[in-house]
């Protein structure tokens, strides 16, 4: 099985790679296209025609993107994710809830929950 970071070195460095159609994942690869200034409008342009085939979509990432290596950074999660994550853990709510009760919690009540929260261990 190929990753799709493997195809997206493959279209950006236009380096030979062996691998069925059904192995590329267009969301994926379009998703690493984005995070990289150069190449973020031919993801915008594919993301625009998700319907089309997806050789047809491979087709046009190789031939469109200039060859060079690429190195875009993926986003990570932020300490709010973490906190909302505690307060979905403690209270069993879904996120879109635990995001408004992180809304209406000042600073110090986030410091004390995070303190009440902390278990210990790695």
């Amino acid at each position: 099985m190929i990753s799709p970071f493997d195809i997206i070195k493959h279209l950006s460095e236009k380096t030979p790679l062996e691998y069925e159609i059904s192995q590329y994942n267009p969301w994926m690869v379009n998703r690493g296209f984005s995070n990289m200034m150069d190449t973020v409008f031919f993801a915008e342009a594919m993301n625009k025609y998700y319907s089309l085939d997806k050789d047809i979509q491979r087709d046009f990432l190789y031939f469109g993107i200039p060859k060079g290596k690429r190195w875009g950074k993926w986003t990570k999660q932020s300490d709010i994710n973490n906190i909302v994550g505690l307060i979905m853990n403690k209270y069993q709510c879904n996120r879109q809830v635990a995001e408004t009760y992180h809304k209406l919690m000042s600073p110090t009540d986030i410091k004390q929950f995070e303190e009440k929260m902390n278990t210990g261990g790695r």
